[in-house]
């Protein structure tokens, strides 16, 4: 019974462990593309500028002052958010949750690890917890973590890879909109105008 409680835990090390490597790349991207996209819009800015300069374009203008207010959020976002040091301790509670695993794994069956319970939960509270994406990245990218948890009757393959495919599209449509918006914002902010126009 030690020695199955034993493994068990050590297998919760190993598939935690796994999620929180997700979630840390997961939040390192997240950082990477929000800085991405504060370059393109400051790109943007500057484009805007200098044909507003040479332009009385209204347009033009209104496509200024949208990517202005679009940069200002996403500057926001990124301080708020903070993502970079999100990652950085999720690294560090991923290696502290190897080294208990290496910890445990080197001890002998007979001998009581309830403290290593108590450590793990500690891990466990100490940092931002991954998601569902992950844990379901991490099944899809494992045959032997995914084939254990659909035999434990804890959910399907279908289920996993249809949550995970909704996951991405909806991350890939974000992208996009974050791309397409300073350019289509003036054309939808013109014609809410022209429609407020015709009422009055």
């Amino acid at each position: 019974m030690q020695k199955e409680n034993k493994q068990q835990l050590l297998n919760t090390l190993y598939l935690t462990r796994k999620c929180r490597i997700e979630a840390a790349e997961r939040y390192k991207k997240l950082d990477e593309k929000l800085s991405i996209i504060n370059i393109y819009y400051s790109v943007v800015l500057i484009i805007f500028s200098i044909i507003t300069i040479s332009s009385n374009n209204s347009n033009v203008s209104i496509s200024l002052i949208s990517s202005s207010i679009l940069a200002f959020a996403f500057n926001t976002v990124a301080i708020l958010k903070n993502y970079k040091a999100i990652y950085l301790s999720l690294k560090q509670n991923y290696i502290s949750i190897y080294e208990l695993y290496n910890k445990l794994k080197s001890l002998k069956d007979d001998v009581d690890f309830s403290e290593y319970y108590i450590k793990y939960k500690e891990l466990l509270d100490s940092c931002e917890n991954h998601s569902i994406y992950d844990y379901y990245t991490v099944l899809l990218n494992d045959a032997n973590l995914l084939k254990n948890a659909v035999d434990q009757g804890k959910l399907t393959e279908q289920l996993v890879k249809r949550h995970h495919k909704k996951s991405v599209f909806f991350n890939n449509v974000v992208m996009i909109i974050c791309i397409v918006a300073p350019f289509a914002l003036p054309f939808i902010i013109q014609i809410i105008s022209n429609m407020l126009k015709c009422i009055k």
